[in-house]
């Protein structure tokens, strides 16, 4: 059964990520061994976790977030 009180991501059609208030976000690193196999992810800057919008079309200037919300 689904909780529907559990925030989820929306993947819009030929869009961005609209992330709702209470995900946690932070930005990650994957970490390669020495034969370039990726082994693990590194978690670096964490941000608050609010409403926002991620971009996942690679051209944008402001990587990665577009816009933030804010209640």
């Amino acid at each position: 059964m689904e909780n529907k009180n559990v925030p989820k991501i929306k993947v819009t059609k030929n869009g961005p990520y609209l992330i709702p208030d209470g995900i946690p976000i932070s930005k990650q690193t994957i970490i390669m061994d020495a034969e370039g196999t990726p082994v693990e992810w590194r978690k670096g800057t964490e941000y608050p976790a609010r409403t926002c919008i991620l971009c996942r079309c690679g051209k944008s200037k402001t990587k990665t977030f577009l816009r933030r919300h804010t209640h």
